[in-house]
């Protein structure tokens, strides 16, 4: 994990079993080691959105996750976001392939949200119901995992 991306204020936070988590107010951001799903952050092709998530925080082999508290004064991640958390390090492969079927599962879906927004010629290609996992793969970008807490 890279800390020089970290803001001052976020306060470390250490638990047995995972890397430091930082953060405040109830979210806290942290590099779990999952080598697969990591490969789903380094598209190209793949358009970035400012402010969503940092490649730059995770180290390679890593992903940014993000666990977030219901109760937004916590000052320590509960018991079911750090198991969350673990569960993801030990489902890394799990993940990987949910995230991908699931993109190709709804392609006509992300077809009309793309068809509902304005794209200029240079904005890239479009989605097509065609693709299959190989021509989608490489313009997919995964910026962070988000867990919230369910009480």
């Amino acid at each position: 994990m890279r800390l020089d991306n970290l803001s001052p204020d976020d306060k470390p936070y250490e638990v047995d079993g995972l890397p430091s988590l930082y953060g405040r107010k109830g979210v806290w951001s942290t590099a779990l080691s999952m080598p697969l799903t990591s490969t789903l952050q380094h598209s190209l092709d793949a358009l970035p959105l400012r402010g969503h998530g940092s490649v730059e925080f995770a180290e390679p082999g890593e992903v940014q996750v993000t666990l977030s508290a219901n109760d937004r004064k916590a000052e320590a991640p509960s018991s079911t976001l750090l198991a969350a958390a673990r569960w993801l390090v030990d489902n890394d492969a799990t993940v990987e392939r949910a995230i991908i079927d699931t993109l190709v599962s709804s392609l006509p879906e992300l077809i009309e949200i793309q068809d509902g927004i304005y794209m200029d010629e240079e904005a890239g290609e479009r989605v097509n119901e065609t693709w299959d996992e190989a021509q989608l793969r490489p313009r997919v970008r995964l910026l962070t995992i988000t867990v919230p807490e369910v009480a």
